[in-house]
């Protein structure tokens, strides 16, 4: 019975190893393509749009989420306020995959996010 148990400990850690591995790729991937083709200055120009506005952007890794008022986009970076704490986070645009407003309800309240 120990044994299984070691054996399924193991698995999972190679597995989850492997899960990582596949995913740094693919952000490497995806920052050469975008940096190749002139995407993160696509990006950038889109980006602005959002200036001043409380936004949730998507993007690739780990993190997969980040909300709070945008609030600086410059040389492919942008520097986002936290609603709450004020506390300012750096995004790479190059990781970037989507941009939104936060979704508020009729009062206008921040609406709870479940992706």
């Amino acid at each position: 019975m120990n044994t299984w148990f070691i054996w399924l400990v193991v698995f999972t850690m190679i597995a989850r190893r492997r899960k990582e591995e596949r995913e740094a790729e693919l952000v490497r991937s995806k920052a050469c393509l975008r940096r190749k083709k002139g995407k993160a200055k696509i990006m950038e120009d889109m980006i602005r749009e959002y200036l001043g506005k409380d936004v949730v952007i998507y993007t690739l890794g780990s993190s997969s989420m980040v909300s709070g008022v945008l609030d600086l986009v410059k040389d492919g970076w942008c520097v986002i306020k936290d609603f709450e704490s004020g506390e300012a986070q750096t995004v790479n645009l190059e990781y970037v995959v989507r941009v939104r407003e936060y979704p508020k309800d009729k009062n206008g309240k921040r609406k709870l996010i479940f992706d």
